[in-house]
């Protein structure tokens, strides 16, 4: 009986971290996306000074949270994160719109796929 009751213990310990884990993990996506929407909106009314900043601001953003990141998700996700962040910075440097817009496209899509592939669903169990 002792190991039952210890192992519902265990069971509810997992499903409860599990929860908060995700309520986490999708917080920081939103907030990453609202930072990402932000910088399209400079871009496409061309205020690439105000966007620079910004992407400044996200990638700031993303080292305060790198180590919660990197203990959770998968790494090559962080950098490709990273890659794109950079480019983008690059593409808002020298004015290309474009191509600035392109890579905020790529990140929203990222940044959209953080949380889902780590929430308690029963295929991600199996």
């Amino acid at each position: 009986m002792k190991s039952f009751i210890l192992s519902l213990a265990i069971a509810a310990a997992i499903v409860i971290s599990s929860l908060l884990y995700s309520n986490h993990m999708e917080n920081i996506s939103t907030e990453l996306l609202e930072k990402n929407q932000r910088i399209v909106n400079c871009i496409e009314v061309e205020d690439y000074p105000s966007a620079a900043e910004l992407a400044e601001e996200l990638e700031s953003y993303i080292e305060s949270k790198r180590s919660f990141l990197a203990a959770t998700i998968d790494h090559s996700k962080l950098d490709n994160i990273d890659v794109y962040i950079s480019q983008m910075k690059k593409y808002v440097q020298t004015g290309q719109k474009a191509d600035s817009l392109s890579n905020c496209q790529v990140l929203e899509v990222l940044m959209t796929r953080l949380p889902r592939d780590y929430k308690l669903k029963f295929e991600n169990i199996l």
